[in-house]
Order: structure tokens, then sequence, then C-alpha cells
């Protein structure tokens, strides 16, 4: 006959399995490796039964025991790093092939939170690994170099500095004051998408700016308004024609 008080009951049952805690244990895994789909099942039911409840339930002791929780997977991550590692790599890639535009943002998400700490870990490993960041910045400037070789053009100084004086020595993107030493040239259709290196195609972007649009390539109305800016100011632009209808 089931209990009336349901804390009574619950009361009952702690004390049997405290009583009986070995023959419990030994009747629970015998069950669990005769059955074990039917075991998965029940959980599985009892879960969506319960959900709501349950996961109060995580959250609360998650928040009661955060330290311990913190120390336990630090500990586990030291006795199992490479599986961890390997494991962690899987599921980036697994992620990443299923959604890559929502890995994009997630990734630009998590920047924006922890600037500072980010930019702290990399100037960190920088520090302590010299040899491997200086191999990457080579083997970076010699492609870029190989690049802008086989990319057709030429600029000189007088052309860029006519620029910068259009411009009025500011960002094209965020409007920020520059000088000569802070402008980078920036290719407005990226040279790995077809642009060149003509006069025609450069613009001032502060170096930030420059990083963020990296090898994007502008939508059909950036290209208007840049060539309509252009033809305003009396910059050269008849090359970036041909460059914007082979980029399109």
């Amino acid at each position: 006959m089931p209990y009336k008080n349901k804390e009574q009951q619950k009361a009952y049952q702690r004390a049997y399995h405290l009583a009986n805690r070995e023959c419990h244990l030994v009747a629970c895994k015998r069950r669990r490796e005769e059955d074990p789909k039917r075991i998965k099942a029940e959980k599985a039911a009892y879960y969506q039964r319960n959900r709501k409840v349950i996961r109060e339930k995580h959250k609360a002791y998650r928040e009661a025991n955060s330290d311990r929780i913190k120390g336990q997977k630090r500990l586990y991550y030291q006795e199992h790093k490479a599986e961890c590692n390997a494991a962690s790599k899987r599921n980036y890639r697994r992620r990443t092939d299923e959604d890559p535009e929502r890995m994009r943002r997630g990734g630009r998400e998590a920047y924006a939170r922890n600037k500072d700490v980010h930019k702290e870990r990399v100037r960190a490993w920088r520090r302590n690994n010299p040899e491997a960041w200086s191999q990457i910045n080579r083997m970076w400037v010699t492609k870029r170099n190989r690049l802008l070789e086989s990319t057709p053009g030429d600029v000189e100084r007088a052309d860029w500095l006519q620029i910068l004086r259009v411009y009025a020595y500011g960002c094209d993107i965020c409007g920020e004051q520059l000088t000569g030493r802070t402008a980078t040239m920036d290719h407005f259709i990226p040279i790995s998408g077809g642009g060149t290196n003509w006069p025609d195609n450069l613009r001032p972007l502060c170096r930030s700016c420059n990083a963020r649009k990296h090898n994007k390539m502008p939508t059909r109305s950036q290209c208007e308004a840049y060539i309509w800016f252009r033809i305003v100011n009396r910059l050269p632009c008849n090359r970036l024609y041909t460059e914007v209808e082979q980029a399109a």
C-alpha cells in the first residue's frame, strides 16, 4: 500500500537502501547488464516526465558546488589530456561541418565577450613560443609577397599620398584619423578575389578594419558607392569597372 505521506516514503526508502546497500548495488548492476536497452529507455522516459525538475536540481547543484566541479574537471583533463583534446577537435570539426555560420557567429560573440583575455592569451603564446611565431609570420609574409608579385598593377608613392589626402587621412570604414605610418593599404576587391594592385583598387583603412575585413568581397551596393566616391573626388577608377564585373 503506497504511503500517503511522500516524505515518509522517501525516508523509508533511504533507510532501506542504507541498510541493504551492497545487495542493492549488486542487484542494480545485474539488472543493467541483463537488459541495458530497457534501462536506457526507462531513464529517457523518466527524464522526459520530470525534465524541468531535473534541470532545476542540476542547476542548483552546479551553483552550490561550482568550485568542486571545476576542480574535478581540471583533474580529469590533466589525467586524460590527449583524449580530451582529440575529442574536442572531433566535436569542433563535426559542428563546423553541420553549421559553419553558427560556429563563426559563436566565435565572434565569444571573442567580443572576452576580448582582453583573448588578446593576452595570444600575447602570452607569442612570448612563450617565439620561434613558432616567427616561422608562422615568415610563412605569411612569403605567401603575401608571392601573391602581390603575381598581381597585375603597380602604385607609386605619389598616387598613395593623393589617395590619403582625398580620404582626409581617415579610415574608409570607421573614420578613424590616420597618419602616414598608421594607414594601411587595403585592396577594395581582394587580391585573392581577382583584385589588382592599381591605384583604382586601393583605399586607406586602419589596422583593425583591415584585419577584420580580411578577404571579404564587397557587395554590389558597396562597389557602386566606392566608384561614385572616386568619380566625385577625381580619383582613378577606370580599371575598377572591369574588376567589379569579374568579381561579380
